[in-house]
């Protein structure tokens, strides 16, 4: 279930979408740079925001990520990750913040 503030005149899109905040992680060392990071939130939803500075120390396991989710669409938990140059494939673990049951 989804709430919102009530509105007179709803836009056409009231209530399909929500900015949501995930957590990365499971990314492995070497592909850790924010076009992979992108890449992995983009397939979820629309990027807003990305907290993670590559110039400082990763002190958390995971990178949170803002993103406005299409609310019709079932959540994911993993995303699977092509490694480029016959690195084979890496499962991703995504963990949504603040969604009780999905």
């Amino acid at each position: 279930m989804a709430l919102d503030r009530w509105v007179e005149c709803p836009p056409s899109n009231f209530l399909q979408t929500a900015p949501i905040w995930i957590r990365i992680s499971n990314i492995p060392v070497n592909y850790l740079t924010i076009k992979t990071i992108d890449a992995v939130a983009g397939a979820i939803g629309y990027v807003k925001d990305i907290e993670w500075d590559p110039e400082k120390p990763l002190l958390q396991d995971y990178i949170r990520v803002q993103i406005v989710m299409d609310l019709s669409l079932p959540v994911r938990e993993k995303k699977s990750l092509t490694l480029p140059k016959g690195g084979g494939t890496a499962l991703i673990d995504i963990e949504y913040e603040r969604i009780r049951k999905k």
